[in-house]
């Protein structure tokens, strides 16, 4: 059995930009779907699928923070389901709640209940909340899911090729061989566990592999900037093979879960680690310079900031019908965005420190935590914020 190790691993500093900047991308991908005519618009369309690395990005991260922060420790399952799920069914049902609002009248009563016990299983109280159904998903998975992230340690290539052969076949099921919601496996295409098997296990495979995987990425930059390279030019030649110059394929052409996401997914998101690495030397300042300061703030509410950027959308795009205002689309997505950003921040930041945080953002997130040093070997706080 493995015990706890006597000294926590050390922070993983470099994983607050992939946070930083998969959040930021996030809003991105929301605000030019409602603002720039994302589903008819073939630029707009394009610039999505190079976004749409996102969900994966996650997905990733949740499958290395969880490894790493359990690598040297078997902890009491129970006791770590009992803390994890509390920290996201919670925010879960009461953001689907609120989500649920904008489409159903809370009066009466009866009606808004059974639809919110209806949506809650699948997600569908809005269109983001699907990766906390996920993430709660893996929870359940996570002692089978650390077994054999040990057991192949010395052989993580089987294991990666053999994640990576089924993560293609699938994605080529969802794109060619189904319609958009089938009713055989992957009946609610995108929010199952099994979807983002690969990320998961490119998550592991890095925290069981750290020291080595980070070694060889701070020695391989070109090589990694090739890589991304390649596979944006890929999902662009994906996405405009697909479209057939129809504005009416947009949609199919920019899919998230298709073939070409596999290798753009796992080339941003080695990149972004790659960047972090390189970025964590301006945490390592006497004196932290503002923009670093910025991201680590972004990075840390980035939680907060999934669960409520859309209802500020909402907000604002009511605001914005109400005032008559019509911009040019880029300016308005570009206006759109950085109001999500700040403001989602703001509000995190502001729940933070109220007794409610952990019911509404899984967390206490602006916090002071350690640039350099110990992560917690019993964290509080919601997982892809540590590591």
């Amino acid at each position: 059995m493995i015990r706890a190790a006597a000294n926590p691993r050390p922070f993983v500093a470099s994983l607050d930009v992939v946070r930083a900047v998969t959040i930021v991308s996030v809003i991105m991908v929301h605000s030019t779907w409602f603002t720039a005519n994302g589903g008819g618009s073939i630029g707009a369309g394009a610039f999505l699928s190079i976004l749409h690395f996102t969900r994966e990005s996650f997905m990733a991260l949740t499958g290395f923070v969880l490894t790493y922060s359990l690598w040297e420790r078997t902890p009491k399952w129970g006791k770590f389901w009992i803390k994890r799920y509390r920290l996201i069914a919670i925010p879960y049902i009461l953001w689907s709640a609120a989500y649920l609002t904008l489409t159903i009248s809370v009066w009466p009563v009866g009606p808004y209940m059974a639809r919110l016990l209806q949506d809650l299983p699948t997600g569908a109280a809005w269109f983001h909340l699907y990766y906390l159904l996920i993430t709660m998903q893996f929870y359940l998975l996570m002692p089978g899911f650390l077994w054999v992230i040990r057991k192949c340690q010395d052989h993580p290539g089987w294991l990666l090729g053999l994640a990576a052969t089924l993560e293609v076949m699938l994605m080529a099921y969802d794109q060619y061989g189904l319609s958009s919601h089938p009713a055989g496996i992957n009946a609610y295409t995108g929010t199952e566990v099994w979807t983002y098997g690969l990320y998961f296990i490119v998550g592991g495979v890095m925290a069981a592999h750290w020291t080595a995987i980070s070694e060889w990425l701070n020695s391989h930059a070109k090589s990694v900037a090739i890589y991304l390279a390649v596979s944006i030019a890929l999902m662009l030649t994906a996405y405009f093979g697909q479209l057939q110059g129809q504005a009416s394929r947009i949609n199919f052409a920019d899919a998230v879960l298709q073939p070409a996401m596999v290798p753009e997914s796992l080339a941003v998101f080695m990149a972004l680690v790659r960047v972090g690495l390189w970025y964590q030397k301006y945490w390592q300042r006497p004196k932290v310079p503002w923009h670093a300061r910025f991201v680590k703030r972004i990075a840390d509410g980035s939680f907060g900031m999934y669960l409520m950027h859309p209802m500020i959308l909402a907000g604002w795009l009511w605001v914005v019908k109400f005032l008559g205002w019509k911009p040019n689309h880029i300016v308005l997505d570009a206006v759109t965005i950085s109001l999500l950003v700040i403001s989602s921040v703001w509000v995190t930041g502001w729940l933070a420190r109220t007794r409610w945080s952990p019911w509404l953002i899984g967390r206490s997130a602006i916090q002071a935590r350690p640039l350099r040093g110990a992560a917690s070997r019993d964290e509080k706080t919601w997982l892809p914020s540590e590591a």
